[in-house]
């Protein structure tokens, strides 16, 4: 089983929205390029998340199953990248201190 983060965005923005078109453009790509995700997500995780609808769309069992996990996944990642900015932050600070001043001689 493998699904990126982005699928997981993109979950995420539809059952906001209950709405594809509007989970788009809320994630900034068109309408196709989520559902095409979304799809992939669904065979990633063995089956329908959102009962698809003229007027909207919204979650399945398995949807509403899956839910929690993926919006803790989200939370996740969000500070995972958070914890890396800090230390590489920290890292570069300690490494510029080791450094010491620039010296330049010329001639």
């Amino acid at each position: 089983m493998r699904f990126s983060t982005q699928q997981v965005h993109y979950f995420l923005a539809a059952v906001r929205e209950q709405n594809f078109t509007r989970a788009a453009k809320s994630c900034g790509v068109k309408q196709p390029t989520l559902s095409q995700s979304l799809k992939e997500l669904e065979a990633s995780l063995g089956g329908a998340l959102f009962r698809r609808a003229h007027h909207g769309v919204r979650l399945t069992p398995l949807g509403h199953a899956v839910r929690p996990h993926l919006a803790a996944v989200a939370r996740a990642a969000v500070k995972a990248g958070e914890t890396a900015r800090v230390f590489c932050q920290a890292t570069d600070s300690k490494r510029e201190a080791q450094r010491g001043p620039l010296t330049l001689v010329i001639g």
